[in-house]
């Protein structure tokens, strides 16, 4: 189904990545930092700056784009846990905390 709601799209997107790549440590479940972020820069990959979209993707995109630059500021406030797993250490978020700072209802 064909939708301009990018931002719902974006959401829908950033937890069907959360839930297949998370990786349960102990109690909680993490996203590796890296991963999280790479991936939320592949999403944006696909609405380059030179491509000209149809009007009325247009104004959804320039949301998104808003709505992307929060999430960011608010997900480098959350707190890093470094895990070590076969003598390299990695920094995780939890998935939890990433999928509360998710806003479904944009419009």
């Amino acid at each position: 189904m064909e939708t301009d709601n990018l931002i719902h799209r974006f959401n829908d997107y950033l937890m069907h990545f959360l839930s297949i790549r998370s990786i349960k440590e102990k109690t909680d479940a993490l996203i590796k930092k890296k991963a999280l972020e790479s991936s939320i820069e592949k999403f944006l990959g696909k609405f380059p700056d030179y491509w000209k979209p149809a009007i009325n993707y247009s104004n959804s995109l320039k949301d998104l784009k808003v709505y992307v630059a929060e999430l960011s500021a608010k997900i480098a406030e959350l707190e890093i846990s470094n895990v070590t797993i076969q003598n390299i250490t990695y920094e995780f978020y939890s998935s939890n905390a990433v999928k509360k700072l998710l806003c479904f209802n944009n419009y």
